[in-house]
């Protein structure tokens, strides 16, 4: 009995092999026994003491519920409190999110600060001929409550 094979490539039966995907091989570790690599790490410069300073006495008491400036966005009298609300405006705001801050421009106004307080009490503290630094202090005892 003659057995004719065809040009086909003869069936062949195959295992299916099932292979576990292998670990990445670790990161490349360049140590050399006699060098010592120091990190130094670059701290920002500390706060200014004026602005530390601003920082802790800018933390308004929790009865205090507005901080109101009132200021001509001209007139020489309100100068010092322009100066002022510029510089220590972000402290206060930073410091005190949740509380407003308003200002109020109009034209010829004397400056004054306005603080309200829980239960609706408020406080007008007049800022004419005051310098910078006396109008922080009014500012500053009124935002701890102690008007």
């Amino acid at each position: 009995m003659n057995l004719i094979l065809s040009p086909q490539t003869p069936p062949t039966t195959t295992t299916p092999t099932t292979t576990t995907p292998s670990p990445p091989p670790p990161p490349p570790h360049h140590h050399h026994p006699h060098h010592h690599h120091t990190i130094t790490t670059q701290h920002p410069p500390s706060p200014q003491p004026a602005t530390a300073v601003m920082a802790a006495r800018y933390a308004f008491a929790p009865a205090l519920k507005e901080l109101r400036f009132h200021f001509c966005q001209t007139g020489a009298a309100s100068t010092p409190l322009r100066s002022f609300l510029r510089k220590s405006y972000p402290v206060m705001k930073k410091h005190n999110s949740n509380t407003p801050i308003l200002m109020r421009e109009a034209l010829g106004i004397e400056p004054r600060v306005f603080a309200r307080y829980e239960l609706g009490k408020e406080v007008a503290q007049p800022l004419t001929g005051l310098s910078e630094k006396e109008i922080e202090e009014k500012v500053a005892v009124l935002a701890k409550g102690r008007a």
